[in-house]
């Protein structure tokens, strides 16, 4: 009685791994743009902590730019999320630091690689990538495995 039976084994065996990539990408796909935004929106503030003023002008400006981080960021984003999920399944270690390397290098070709080519964007735009690793090593964080810690 204690034994499933085959077809009662196929399927929980198929459905922790979906169930897993859901929750990763959800919470890539959720919160990797906002994360890059409010990395960027600090980093913006520290010219302005000077003045009482320009901060509250900053925060109403990064508010205001919040949809546009997920429009850029959405992509790069789930891309990084798929490659967490290919790490996980391959117990890589340290795989916070490899997502964001990947979270680099997918924010480089799909944002900051296309801006170049169309010459839109400075050599500075490797913030952007920074960013995306910032955001990648962050959510990686977040999908942890409890049982794993």
């Amino acid at each position: 009685m204690d034994e499933m039976a085959p077809a009662d084994q196929q399927s929980t065996s198929l459905a922790p791994p979906l169930v897993g990539m859901g929750r990763r990408l959800l919470i890539f796909g959720l919160l990797g743009p906002a994360i890059g935004w409010v990395v960027m929106a600090l980093l913006l503030m520290i010219p302005a902590v000077q003045s009482l003023g320009a901060v509250s002008r900053m925060l109403m400006l990064t508010v205001g730019v919040l949809p546009i981080a997920y429009v850029i960021g959405l992509i790069p984003a789930i891309i990084t999320g798929l490659f967490d999920a290919l790490f996980a399944e391959q117990r890589v270690k340290w795989r916070p630091v490899w997502t964001a390397v990947a979270g680099f290098f997918a924010t480089l070709l799909t944002v900051t690689l296309p801006g170049w080519v169309i010459g839109t964007v400075s050599p500075g735009a490797l913030l952007y990538c920074a960013l995306g690793a910032i955001s990648g090593f962050l959510c990686a964080a977040l999908c942890a495995d409890p049982k794993r810690r």
